[in-house]
């Protein structure tokens, strides 16, 4: 592999930030993510080599009924709709093989997600998949997983729900975990006027109609995080927003539902709205990204090639600062939060191509050493040539060391792989 700068991003964010990136002697990794002096990922030995091209990366604990056992499971999706999960143990074979694999719907399966939400004894994470629609015999829907083993995967005979009515109803966008006490619910974002919230109803799964979208237009993407100090889960999710000169519409803006005593306490009127302006947002992260103790948000544009950092003010009631974009000139893939400089901050990796080459790279911006609490000052660092086409980035302990390392998907015609990248980053030294 070869490292390169990407020239635009890098003036781009100069603009904003003083952090500069030396050479590191120590740490000459080629094959693998590398940022001089920050970020040391080598490429694991490990290579999961696919038949079909893998379409989205989860982590997840599906082998251990302990709670707090460390994430270091993957599940794929590849293909149309086919499932194959891997136990940190069958990662590690040679080859890597699956302990699992099923089809996890008749239609395309859009997203999946894990969740321990069934609570089986001695159960692990569970698995839902939502599917696109289909036609006026399967609409768009989601279906539940029950992890009856450990990875033994069954469908939820409750399930699927319709998340529409018409033939017309389109594919959810994305399905996310919110938990409220001694009860995990599902919220299911959809292109459609209609949300619905998936909770547990007699040990298994059902649906019930939420009107939280209905002021709203073409919801894109979602996520769920506790925004207002209430201990509940909040709703974040972006909309396409109709411009006030009555022009065509280009731009996402984000919408913000607070949650209240109960999830079904849910008040579309009181949506607070986020102006963004740049494109479509086709994904939406929760995180405190300025160290303060709230949770700010990420807007992913992937037609610009743009991430917006939207801060949350430490406000009573809840407000936010104006987005702060962060252009990148090239078309954006993936973004995932974590640690990866190995220095107990938080970290973005970017999956994007590379100007106008196709070749996907991944990038990083990580967050300056000297930052303080409530400043965005992430300093860009150098793409790494990646295998193929990037699909999805998933962050994952894949040895078990408690820092986070990185899944990413390829795919290469009509097969792929998944690699993963090792966290052996220098923690700043």
């Amino acid at each position: 592999m070869r490292t390169l700068r990407l020239a635009a991003a890098a003036v781009a964010l100069a603009q904003t930030s003083c952090f500069q990136i030396e050479p590191l002697p120590t740490c000459q990794e080629t094959d693998g993510l590398f940022a001089p002096y920050y970020v040391c990922m080598p490429r694991s030995e490990v290579s999961i080599a696919l038949d079909a091209a893998p379409r989205q990366l989860v982590a997840g604990n599906f082998d251990s009924p302990e709670p707090e056992a460390v994430r270091d499971d993957l599940a794929v999706l590849i293909d149309e709709a086919q499932v194959r999960v891997f136990s940190s143990t069958g990662l590690k074979a040679e080859p890597p093989a699956p302990d699992a694999a099923f089809v996890a719907g008749d239609t395309r399966v859009e997203v999946i997600t894990a969740a321990r939400f069934y609570d089986r004894a001695g159960a692990a994470e569970d698995i839902f998949t939502v599917l696109e629609a289909g036609g006026a015999i399967n609409p768009a829907r989601v279906i539940g997983w029950p992890n009856q083993g450990p990875l033994l995967f069954s469908q939820d005979d409750a399930d699927p729900r319709p998340v529409g009515t018409t033939v017309t109803c389109p594919t959810p966008s994305g399905v996310n975990a919110i938990y409220e006490p001694g009860a995990p619910v599902a919220g299911v974002f959809t292109d459609t006027v209609t949300g619905y919230l998936y909770q547990k109803s007699g040990g298994t799964l059902a649906a019930q109609p939420l009107p939280l979208l209905t002021k709203f237009a073409q919801v894109r993407a979602g996520a769920v995080a506790p925004l207002d100090g209430l201990g509940l889960d909040d709703l974040v999710f972006s909309f396409l927003a109709a411009p006030a000169d009555g022009g065509e519409a280009v731009d996402d803006h984000l919408g913000v539902l607070l949650v209240g005593a109960t999830p079904q306490e849910v008040d579309p009127d009181t949506t607070l709205v986020v102006p963004l302006a740049a494109g479509a947002v086709s994904l939406v992260i929760a995180e405190d990204l300025d160290e303060d103790g709230d949770v700010d948000l990420l807007a992913v544009h992937p037609d610009s090639g743009v991430v917006s950092i939207v801060r949350q003010k430490r406000s009573d009631p809840l407000t936010f600062e104006a987005p702060e974009p962060v252009p990148f000139g090239a078309y954006i893939f993936d973004v995932i939060v974590g640690d990866f400089s190995a220095d107990g901050r938080p970290d973005l990796a970017i999956a994007h191509t590379y100007e106008d080459t196709g070749i996907s790279v991944i990038s990083f911006l990580i967050r300056q050493p000297d930052a303080l609490p409530g400043s965005t000052a992430y300093g860009f660092a150098p793409a790494t040539f990646g295998l193929g086409e990037i699909t999805d980035l998933e962050s994952i302990d894949f040895d078990g060391d408690g820092r986070l390392d990185i899944a990413a998907a390829f795919k290469t015609g009509s097969t792929g792989s998944v690699e993963i990248y090792l966290n052996r980053s220098p923690a700043g030294a």
